[in-house]
């Protein structure tokens, strides 16, 4: 049989895990980035470029919660 190098099965989700994370946060940055100096106004390129970057990270850190109906909580 053969012998595999790979951690256990549990710590090897955990990683990917991680790794998956950190590209979706480097890649949505640039994607904001991008996308915040091709829209901003004549000169202010890049202010807009690190306000839009800025306002994706609370995004990311807090996702939004569903509201609460009734006073009952999810």
């Amino acid at each position: 049989m053969e012998e595999y190098a790979r951690e256990p099965c549990p710590w090897r989700i955990v990683d990917d895990c991680g790794g998956a994370f950190t590209m979706g946060v480097i890649g949505g940055g640039v994607f904001q980035a991008i996308k915040g100096f091709r829209n901003a106004p004549v000169r202010r390129g890049f202010n807009m470029l690190l306000r839009l970057i800025s306002n994706s990270c609370t995004q990311v850190i807090h996702p939004p919660q569903p509201p609460k109906v009734l006073g009952l909580q999810v």
